[in-house]
C-alpha cells in the first residue's frame, strides 16, 4: 500500500495540481439549477428511485437481488 501511495503521490505531482469546473458548464448547472423550485439533484435523485423501483419490481435481474437479499421486501 506505502509502494501505490508514493507511485500515485509521483503520477499527480504530490496533489499540487488540481482540476476544476467552469463556472457556466452543464455540470455546473446540473448540481446548482433548479426546476419548479426543487433543485436538479433531487429530481435526479427521484428518477433514478423510479428507475430502480421499475428494475427491481419488473425484471428477472431485480427478482434475483431480491432472492440473494434473503426477506427482503417480499414475503411468502
Amino acid at each position: 500500500m506505502l509502494g501505490v501511495r508514493g507511485l500515485v503521490l509521483a503520477v499527480t505531482d504530490e496533489g499540487a495540481t488540481t482540476r476544476t469546473i467552469a463556472p457556466r458548464s452543464t455540470i455546473s448547472a446540473l448540481g446548482q439549477g433548479d426546476l419548479l423550485g426543487v433543485q436538479y439533484p433531487a429530481w435526479i435523485a427521484l428518477a433514478v428511485f423510479a428507475v430502480l423501483v421499475v428494475v427491481l419490481r419488473r425484471t428477472g435481474f431485480g427478482q434475483s437481488l431480491f432472492a440473494i437479499g434473503g426477506r427482503g421486501g417480499r414475503r411468502a
